[in-house]
């Protein structure tokens, strides 16, 4: 059998982008289809708060996601469009959902879960991951688990929050000061918890991109912060309640560290990529692939893992937190499959 070369140096141009970008997106909606069509009004009170949001409804919403602006407006820009057709097409039985605005969420989740994905491939390609486990690390990030579909299927922000957290450590890993820059002014507006980055980004911008980091960082919360004082305005509700709102996350930590240490907490942790998972399983089995691993986790790397830590404990749902740090975990599980494939199988077959 050819084997076929794969230069993990080689520079993707426009063409691998569009491809991988597509088979992520290919590999999302036939996924998370069903997820979209099976939407019930009351399955989760995060969607209907993000529903009314896309509505500028305001009033009485969670004073924690009603900041969450972005994708709820992207969608409800998209609905106009589909709601000039979407009821001649198809005839819904289900009443009291507005079907265009969901399919609007649904599309425009999709999109930028894609583009994350694309991210991912780009951030393995940094840490010269092979293509076959390039492919099985986004088939586990786009198919593998549960949540999946539920950040693509449901009204929900989560999928902003995973493209912007992949943005920021490829542009952290290539110096791309553009891309920085568009992770700082968007990240606030994708989650509160986007302000645990911050350190990080400021440690690891390097020379004057350092210091237009930080005018980047002072400048988008300001915007923020408006945005959130105009927002407090329509409900008449000051910000101290809002702020009170996110601090109460710190009640979550006990129950969040039980999980931890629970049978059912490892169980859902396993449920971010199904049976994706044994690929690190299998990897730390070995002795050489434990001590590789451990030779390449660095300062960025720690970093990383403790900001997703804090992600986790403060959420009840630590598995769903855990996912969006998907931009290098993904990347992980593609480099411990590749340190895999001689151990696995005959290192003088050719497999590609």
């Amino acid at each position: 059998m050819v084997s076929v070369q794969y230069s993990p140096n080689k520079i993707p141009n426009l063409k691998w982008c569009l491809l991988v970008w597509l088979l992520c997106l290919s590999l999302l909606v036939g996924s998370s289809y069903n997820t979209y069509l099976a939407y019930q009004r009351f399955y989760n009170p995060d969607t209907e708060t993000y529903m009314n949001i896309a509505r500028f409804h305001f009033e009485g919403q969670s004073l924690i996601r009603r900041y969450r602006i972005l994708i709820p407006a992207a969608a409800a820009l998209l609905a106009k469009p589909i709601s000039l057709f979407y009821n001649r097409l198809f005839q819904d039985k289900r009443e009291g959902a507005d079907w265009p605005l969901i399919t609007g969420f649904f599309v425009v989740n999709c999109l930028v879960m894609a583009t994350a994905g694309l991210f991912i491939s780009l951030i393995c390609l940094h840490y010269k991951v092979s293509g076959l486990a390039t492919l099985i690390g986004l088939m586990a990030f786009t198919v593998g688990g549960r949540w999946q579909s539920f950040d693509t299927g449901h009204p929900n922000t989560d999928s902003l929050c995973l493209l912007v957290t992949a943005m920021l450590i490829y542009a952290l890993l290539k110096q791309r000061s553009w891309l920085l820059f568009t992770a700082i002014f968007i990240g606030p507006f994708s989650k509160e918890s986007f302000i645990f980055f911050v350190p990080m980004i400021i440690w690891f911008a390097k020379g004057n991109l350092r210091w237009k980091v930080v005018a980047a960082l002072v400048v988008s919360y300001s915007i923020h912060i408006l945005f959130r004082h105009w927002v407090d305005a329509q409900d008449i509700t000051n910000m101290q309640a809002s702020v009170q709102a996110d601090l109460e996350h710190f009640g979550n930590i006990l129950l969040s560290l039980k999980k931890f240490i629970s049978i059912k907490g490892w169980g859902e942790m396993f449920t971010m990529y199904g049976l994706f998972t044994f690929i690190y399983l299998a990897g730390f089995w070995y002795k050489s692939i434990r001590r590789f691993m451990i030779e390449h986790l660095t300062l960025f790397n720690i970093s990383f893992i403790g900001i997703m830590l804090v992600h986790a404990i403060l959420s009840s749902e630590i598995s769903r937190m855990f996912y969006i740090g998907s931009a290098l975990f993904i990347p992980w599980m593609a480099k411990i499959f590749d340190l895999l494939r001689p151990k696995i199988w005959n290192p003088q077959v050719a497999l590609l």
